[in-house]
């Protein structure tokens, strides 16, 4: 599967990446044979279309739909959310053609939502701390190195991770002892303004 939805995506490219950033097709150098993508038969000849044909096998797949509705349920229930509240969120996701709306609205309405297993008991992220915290003090911020390096010292550098995973959603993997001290300097030198670039009020706060 992995091989087959490489060939299909060939020819899908960027132009420019670190100028213009925008997607372009290259015929020349696409794979138009047959392929077979989780069973499917992808017939040859479908140029651009063989990239967009394995997208909406992958959008329409229950693995995408448990692993979305996993992320989701993580994101505001807690590192380990009810199999049920994500068994159901799946079977929505799946049911609205992928809508993220009504597959949230099925996580915050379930019972769980509301008890007190699930209140408080997610941590940010470094970024989302950082995040929050210019937001809360009506910083004013150009968000230069100095800034961001924040979030680095707490142990998510800023497209910093290595593999194509993405960092954890897990609250356990930003709790260690250096990530908590990193986060407290943070707070401190954001309070102290002390921070170049990135200026706060402390009068506007109160």
């Amino acid at each position: 599967d992995v091989q087959e939805v490489a060939r299909c995506f060939t020819g899908w490219s960027i132009r420019k990446p670190n100028e213009e950033g925008t997607f372009y097709f290259n015929p020349s150098i696409h794979d138009n044979g047959e392929k077979t993508v989780l069973g499917v038969k992808i017939a040859a000849g479908g140029g651009i279309a063989d990239g967009e044909r394995v997208l909406d096998i992958l959008a329409k797949s229950p693995s995408t739909a448990r692993y979305i509705a996993t992320k989701m349920a993580r994101k505001f229930l807690g590192d380990d959310p009810s199999p049920a509240v994500v068994s159901k969120a799946a079977k929505v996701f799946l049911a609205t053609d992928g809508s993220i709306r009504e597959t949230l609205r099925s996580i915050i309405t379930s019972p769980v939502f509301f008890t007190t297993a699930s209140y408080k008991t997610k941590v940010k992220s470094p970024f989302e701390f950082v995040a929050s915290a210019l937001r809360v003090t009506n910083a004013e911020t150009d968000a230069n190195r100095f800034c961001l390096d924040g979030s680095s010292k707490m142990g998510q550098p800023i497209y910093g991770r290595v593999t194509p995973d993405g960092y954890p959603d897990r609250s356990s993997e930003w709790l260690s002892n250096n990530d908590l001290l990193a986060r407290f300097n943070f707070a401190s030198a954001l309070a102290m303004d002390t921070i170049k670039g990135t200026t706060i009020d402390p009068v506007s706060i109160l």
